[in-house]
């Protein structure tokens, strides 16, 4: 049992952690249907663009990845939509890589795809993205007219998740032209609508667009009213810190890396170079990021903390290779006053051609961008320097622009501070819905959890009573094959006893065989060797007699020769008789019996070498007539030495004494 509950609970948490991680799940499940082969062509186009559209903002290697295998299958069969949303896939990952003419390449292919087939929806989302293209490159104008037209659009067809885009858009160029209120007003728009549609990351961006106002706010005040500045600044920090609890919420990387670059930028203004640095150094996936934006700004941020903790050499490498970097982000705000820092170490370092040049790049810059306190502060420096090294005309020329710019300044920021108020009612009505917004998802979501929670215990109860019933059944089924194997493990038992038993029989049958085959065997040996034994005696006897009876006729021969060779015989026949019939008997009764002298002096040790003889010719029940011959000895002496080995062994007198010898 403690088995399935560890499989049950490892069910449970495989339903939850699917759950979370539903997006991932999604992407693979498709990816591999679209791998095995089932699907057309066009389908297969169709789902490669979804995965890559879920790796946006996410990991834009991948989107593109995925983007290009939909790319390498287009043919005729392939819809115009599906065809068209792939080249519209490439070009915003393009766009989030920072490749403005790759993005520029595929979203106008998208456009003219859309075009030709009357998708209008999807043409004018190309015509919106081809607009942030135009912003991300600085031609404001140009992604103004585009994105003006997307959004007419999307009003008319009452659109809210596009029409909610295209504000946004809007909404970061106006603030990057430093037109606050009017990017305010877009940005507040969005803000009622991601109410509506309950879209965390947009609110996310919406945070930002309004912590950049505020921010750009600061910045204007910077020269005129520092304290006015620090507390812009302050409220920018608290819009940035909002959104990237908003996009830590939602996983959006691509918005966790805007929201800390804004939050350390925010630090950099209000000189917490200590809080700035820490997030720097918490931000390494950042420095890494796909966006080129993201990673100049944080490496000119970075910079600024190196000049202020007076590592100039090391902020001098940073500022050189992001003020050379000719992508996109040559006309970012940011890279401006990274031209101006690293003029001005620079300057301190002597080298006063190459600080004059990348200050006026920065003033230049800045004019076209309506960077008003950039511009100011690039033209008093640049007035400062010509005057140091002897060219008053051009410091009075610097000094002069230097003073309109001031004056811009001033009626920037007395436009600004009549609307201000204005500012503080619409930001509090937005901090107000997103409140709202933010207790009805939290609502929301306990709803979802305790519906989960709720399919989840009844599905966990319906396994639990599938898995007891299945249980049951699985033990009854066990408990009838025990019991069937049971009985034929007995019945098994019963037959195998029975052969053991036969062949227990059977082999006591031939081990009795043997040894009757052994006994018989040896008693015919036994016999052998009494024959022997005594043919040996008589053969003997009879050559001593012949022997004694032809010595007397010896003297009957008269030549010499024919005695010697009469002599010659009787010694032949007298050679014959050496064999003593008892060492014989001795030597064959040793191989017959090999353990019969020993096991008898074991027992009997005070038998002398005689008595052993007699023993070992009463073992084969010889009769003491053959003994007698046998031994040579007369039949009363071997009555007598009967007598004495009985005393010896110690036997009753109605003990056989043969019997008792043939169990040594």
């Amino acid at each position: 049992m403690a088995s399935k509950f560890r499989v049950l609970l490892l069910i449970l948490f495989l339903v939850v952690s699917g759950r979370q991680y539903s997006q991932v799940t999604d992407s693979t499940r498709i990816w591999k249907k679209a791998l095995n082969g089932r699907l057309t062509l066009n389908e297969k186009v169709r789902y490669y663009n979804k995965i890559a559209a879920c790796y946006w903002y996410v990991d834009a290697d991948s989107a593109l990845w995925f983007g290009r295998q939909g790319y390498c299958l287009i043919d005729k069969s392939v819809t115009p939509l599906v065809e068209g949303y792939n080249y519209f896939v490439l070009g915003v990952a393009w766009q989030n890589i920072g490749q403005s003419d790759s993005s520029f390449y595929f979203l106008h292919k998208a456009l003219r795809v859309f075009s030709d087939n009357n998708l209008e929806k999807q043409k004018f989302r190309a015509v919106e993205q081809l607009a942030e293209n135009y912003r991300i490159i600085g031609k404001a104008d140009s992604a103004i007219a585009l994105v003006s037209g997307s959004l007419a659009w999307f009003r008319k067809k009452q659109n809210k998740a596009y029409i909610a885009s295209s504000l946004i858009i809007l909404g970061n160029i106006y603030v990057e032209q430093n037109h606050n209120h009017r990017a305010l007003t877009y940005f507040l728009e969005s803000a009622s609508i991601d109410s509506i549609i309950h879209d965390t990351a947009m609110i996310g961006i919406t945070q930002v667009g309004i912590g950049n106002i505020y921010l750009n706010l600061g910045n204007l005040y910077k020269t005129i009213s520092p304290e006015k500045a620090r507390d812009y600044y302050s409220r920018s920090l608290d819009y940035f810190n909002r959104s990237l609890a908003l996009y830590n919420r939602s996983g959006h990387k691509l918005g966790i890396c805007f929201a800390k670059m804004n939050l350390i930028s925010a630090f950099v203004a209000l000189k917490k170079f200590s809080r700035a640095d820490s997030m720097l150094l918490d931000s390494p996936d950042c420095f890494a990021s796909f966006n080129s934006r993201i990673r100049s700004s944080l490496q000119y941020y970075k910079a600024v903390v190196a000049h202020e903790y007076k590592k100039n050499a090391d902020a001098k490498t940073i500022l050189s290779k992001v003020v050379n970097d000719s992508s996109e982000t040559s006309l970012l705000p940011v890279l401006q006053d990274a031209r101006l820092l690293l003029a001005t170490i620079d300057w301190k370092d002597g080298n006063e051609q190459q600080a004059l040049k990348l200050a006026t790049e920065a003033f230049v810059n800045s004019k076209s961008s309506h960077l008003f306190n950039t511009g100011y502060e690039s033209a008093c420096i640049l007035s400062k320097w010509y005057k140091a090294i002897a060219q008053c005309d051009s410091s009075l020329i610097y000094s002069s622009l230097a003073g309109i710019f001031k004056d811009s300044l001033f009626t920037v920021a007395g436009h600004e501070t009549m609307e201000e108020l204005e500012i503080k009612y619409q930001s509090q009505l937005l901090n107000q819905q997103l409140t709202i917004l933010q207790r009805e998802q939290e609502l929301d979501r306990r709803k979802s959890q305790m519906t989960y929670i709720l399919a989840v215990s009844v599905v966990v109860v319906l396994l639990l009573i599938v898995g007891l019933l299945w249980s049951r059944l699985k033990r009854l089924r066990i408990d009838k094959l025990l019991a069937i194997e049971s009985q034929a493990l007995a019945e098994k038992e019963i037959l195998f006893q029975k052969s053991e038993m036969k062949q227990v029989q059977l082999e006591k049958q031939l081990q009795e065989q043997q040894i009757g085959q052994l006994t018989t065997d040896l008693g015919l040996k036994d016999q052998d060797l009494v024959l022997q034994s005594l043919m040996i005696a008589q053969t003997n006897n009879l050559l001593t007699s012949l022997v004694g009876k032809l010595t007397p006729f010896s003297i009957h021969f008269s030549r010499k020769k024919e005695q010697e060779d009469f002599q010659k015989i009787l010694q032949q026949l007298k050679s014959g008789t050496t064999t003593s019939p008892l060492e014989e008997f001795e030597r064959l009764f040793k191989e017959l019996h090999p353990d019969f002298y020993e096991n008898i002096c074991k027992s009997i040790p005070d038998l002398s070498q005689n008595d052993l003889h007699l023993c070992a010719l009463l073992r084969l029940n010889l009769s003491s007539k053959d003994i007698s011959k046998i031994a040579n000895i007369s039949i009363s002496t071997v009555e007598s030495a009967r007598s004495r080995i009985r005393k010896k062994i110690g036997l009753d007198p109605g003990v056989n004494l043969v019997n008792s010898l043939m169990k040594f």
